[in-house]
């Protein structure tokens, strides 16, 4: 949300100026190497996909009027895009080499329990309801870019927003829904009133606002004005000095069809009023925890849909596909047998339409969202005992070929010939249709799992500790290698005007 005239709207909006004190808060930041070297060397089909890209960081860089002071990346993907280790990585090193231009678009609050973005911390009081497009059937809201909508209507309720990397702001901004009987929304900045914005209206849309905010600012706040109800969409923190932002949007156990589920002339003007010269999307881990044949019926044009509809909303922008990277399975029929808990000490599962992979083992139960993470412990005190886990010494092992041809009718079997580590075997089909839909859309296509070198290459990472024990995520030093491969691909053969 980085166009400098937004929309007229009826809404009232009071804004007012305050001198703002200084409070700094320790940077949760990975220690900032080196940028990885520029490879100044690229193949013809990079240079191509990239154009869009140089063109744009070649005339950031020749700027001497301010006139694009600022350039922005959105990446959109699963879990490892949520983490914000990757896409961490990515920013701090295009940052370093390019300057900060601010963190850049953010979701609503604080979406899920694992929610931790890097340069900023995000909380949001218990009154805060996150309704989430990432369901089977998703929560009645209008979805734009974000994928949730922060919901709340007491005055009491507060989402905070804590800037930590001591980057110096120049604006904030920040999506609403309007509503018949929508209350209002304050905004203030270290503790003083910024802006108040009005969402009651006739008609249901989508605005965004723009305010000045003083540059020290460390920490701004949302707060309902206590007269209805107050749906916000996704806020944006844009730093004062030239630079670059990169915005992160990760949805965790997602596939790229969640994408379908949002309101798309919203989705369209969000990002056209980012206007970014690197769409980075993410998702394929998911899609490589399905059948096979789903797979093929259905990913591709999937797939090439959400191109299509990202090139059509960022036309100046270059668009890479990050192919999925290796994950391996430790079949769930094949663990120790756990204890029985009582069923109201169960944890909620994920629908399965949207349910490839958790935090945990890759076919164990997802975690519980925060509220229901805290209904359960309120209602015993009791240890439970620890989920059950593979073998510390089970072996990995590729599939065979007749594994791999009959591997859904073995798991339904529960065929204890595949209680061992595994890569799943749609991970090589995803892979291969996402690279046909790049070259097919004019994208960059950057093979996640080649760093693996083969097949229970994520098994190899795990024993070297650059990979979670579930096998299918990784650690901050595992990502981190993933992001610089990414970065020296994106500058490979740039060229910097000269100066």
């Amino acid at each position: 949300m980085r166009g400098e005239s937004l929309r007229a709207c009826t809404l009232a909006v009071l804004v007012l100026q305050a001198s703002i004190g200084v409070a700094l808060a320790q940077s949760a930041n990975p220690a900032r190497g080196t940028p990885p070297p520029l490879v100044r060397s690229a193949d013809v089909g990079d240079l191509e996909a990239l154009a869009k890209f140089h063109a744009r960081l070649a005339q950031f860089e020749a700027d001497k009027t301010g006139k694009f002071a600022h350039l922005d990346v959105l990446q959109i993907g699963d879990s490892h895009t949520a983490s914000d280790h990757f896409s961490g990585r990515l920013r701090d090193v295009l940052q370093t080499r390019f300057g900060n231009g601010g963190r850049g678009f953010l979701p609503p609050g604080a979406p899920h329990a694992w929610y931790k973005p890097y340069q900023v911390s995000v909380t949001q009081s218990a009154g805060w309801k996150t309704l989430s497009s990432n369901k089977a059937t998703p929560d009645a809201a209008s979805y734009g870019l974000a994928g949730s909508v922060a919901r709340a209507s007491d005055a009491a309720d507060v989402i905070t927003i804590d800037i930590r990397d001591g980057a110096r702001l120049r604006a904030f901004e920040v999506g609403v829904l309007e509503q018949p009987g929508g209350g209002a929304l304050e905004i203030s900045a270290d503790g003083e009133p910024v802006a108040i914005i009005g969402t009651a209206v006739d008609a249901f849309g989508q605005l965004n606002f723009r305010f000045g905010v003083p540059p020290q600012t460390r920490r701004i706040e949302l707060k309902p004005f206590g007269d209805g109800p107050v749906d916000v969409t996704g806020h944006s923190l844009i730093g004062e000095g030239r630079g670059i932002s990169l915005s992160n949007l990760g949805f965790i156990g997602a596939q790229v069809s969640i994408m379908s589920r949002w309101h798309w002339p919203a989705v369209h003007e969000q990002i056209a009023d980012l206007d970014p010269a690197l769409v980075i999307l993410a998702f394929g881990t998911n899609e490589g925890h399905a059948p096979v044949a789903n797979i093929e019926a259905r990913y591709a044009r999937q797939l090439e849909d959400r191109v299509i509809a990202l090139k059509a909303a960022a036309p100046n922008a270059s668009i890479v596909l990050v192919g999925t990277p290796d994950a391996n399975r430790y079949p769930k029929f094949c663990l120790p047998q756990a204890p029985a808990i009582a069923p109201e000490a169960a944890l909620d599962e994920v629908p399965a339409t949207d349910a490839g992979h958790t935090p945990g083992y890759a076919s164990s139960p997802a975690p519980s969202s925060p509220a229901a993470a805290a209904k359960s412990k309120s209602r015993s005190t009791e240890k439970k005992p620890p989920p059950p886990e593979p073998p510390a010494d089970a072996i990995c092992q590729p599939l065979d070929a007749s594994e791999r041809a009959g591997y859904d009718r073995m798991m339904s079997d529960k065929d204890r010939r595949l209680c061992r580590w595994h890569t799943l075997p749609a991970i090589p089909v995803v892979r291969a249709i996402q690279r046909e839909v790049a070259a097919r859309q004019g994208a960059l296509f950057f093979d996640w799992f080649e760093m693996f070198q083969s097949e229970c290459g994520a098994d190899r990472w795990y024993r070297q500790g650059l990979a979670a024990k579930d096998r299918v995520h990784f650690t901050r030093q595992g990502y981190a290698i993933a992001a610089d491969k990414l970065y020296a691909r994106l500058m490979a053969g740039y060229r910097p005007p000269k100066r």
